[in-house]
């Protein structure tokens, strides 16, 4: 599906045409958040022009990221890895929000 390291440009197509197939079956916010981000914009940004908070646009890019994956039939880490790098990064941005260095 989503090979993009293929050198048969067929399976190059096919895989942008399931990937645009993919995208276009998903709600209307949740294509401006995957548009904004494939921009470059920041989640901050992309929460303002949705009205959501920050952490929400995290959550739904998180979660768009496992379906499509799991669409490619790519493997997920396990969940007790990203609960642990989740914490991780937890961690690392309230001591930055407190002043200190991580």
């Amino acid at each position: 599906m989503a090979d993009f390291m293929v050198a048969n440009p067929t399976r190059q197509i096919l895989s942008a045409i399931d990937l645009t197939a993919w995208m276009s079956s998903l709600p209307d916010d949740d294509q401006v958040l995957l548009s904004m981000r494939m921009a470059g914009h920041r989640l901050k940004s992309i929460g303002k022009k949705l009205g959501i908070r920050t952490e929400r646009v995290w959550s739904r890019c998180r979660r768009l990221g496992y379906e499509l994956a799991e669409r490619a039939q790519l493997d997920i880490p396990s969940s007790r890895r990203l609960y642990e790098t989740e914490q991780m990064l937890r961690e690392t941005f309230r001591s930055r929000g407190s002043g200190q260095r991580a």
